[in-house]
């Protein structure tokens, strides 16, 4: 019975905001703070050596965020800045994202076992230095669990676009960040990083429709819009608000 009200709530429940990728359950938005590298009243202009807003230095000095004006026929469908290395063997910059501030989304989102960490960022290399983005995740203790996201080190001459992903542990309830920049040799650390981007999200397949019960005979749209019922503190309202009360009803006269 449950399946069966589901599958009609998938049926009817439409209008709903759903996931970013149309081949995903749900997924949230972008939770990386400022992966521009923008100035305070969102400007690009110039290069900077402080903190953007949103980061924090981890590791080195002299570290560096660049126009990307300056670069030429770059693949980026957005300006802003990159970061770079400066002149230290290594540097990294840093941001944590608190789960709890998922507000829309409710505990069993988080707890379900079925959510995906999934990072891309533009990344390249001069000469054969490195450049690298990677995602840990701690519980409310501190301590840090589960996977580690991690694109590896890369020293490709051009920017590209790497994806990395891990599986969300039960117990997290935070996530940090990390911008790397190694220097392989000479005395410029020329690892690049640009428009880190980090969502959480639950792929659409038959292992993560049977483990939170969505009916797997639902099309991909009926089964976002369940997923979206089941995961989100969205109101009951409109023609979704009147199913539930029709799915009520209908399985009191079942008893």
């Amino acid at each position: 019975m449950l399946k069966a009200t589901f599958k009609a709530i998938g049926a009817l429940a439409i209008g709903m905001a759903m996931s970013a990728n149309a081949a995903n359950l749900i997924e949230t938005e972008n939770l990386v703070e400022n992966g521009l590298f923008l100035d305070d009243n969102g400007s690009y202009a110039g290069n900077i050596s402080t903190e953007p807003t949103g980061w924090q230095f981890a590791a080195g000095t002299q570290t560096q965020f660049i126009d990307t004006t300056t670069l030429a026929n770059h693949p980026f469908d957005k300006e802003g800045r990159y970061f770079y290395g400066g002149r230290s063997a290594f540097n990294s910059i840093t941001q944590s994202f608190d789960l709890t501030s998922l507000s829309e989304y409710n505990e069993s989102f988080f707890r379900s076992g079925a959510v995906t960490i999934k990072l891309d960022v533009w990344m390249w290399s001069g000469a054969t230095d490195d450049a690298r983005a990677r995602v840990y995740q701690k519980d409310a203790a501190g301590n840090y669990i589960g996977d580690v996201v991690n694109t590896g080190f890369t020293q490709i001459n051009d920017p590209y676009r790497y994806t990395a992903s891990g599986m969300l542990h039960e117990d997290a309830v935070s996530l940090h960040i990390f911008l790397d920049s190694d220097r392989d040799y000479g005395t410029a650390n020329n690892g690049y990083v640009f428009d880190p981007t980090m969502t959480l999200l639950i792929e659409d397949n038959e292992a993560n429709r049977n483990l939170l019960n969505i009916d797997t005979s639902l099309s991909l749209q009926e089964a976002q819009n369940v997923a979206q019922a089941q995961f989100t503190n969205v109101p009951l309202v409109g023609a979704f608000g009147a199913l539930m009360v029709f799915a009520g009803a209908t399985m009191r006269r079942k008893k």
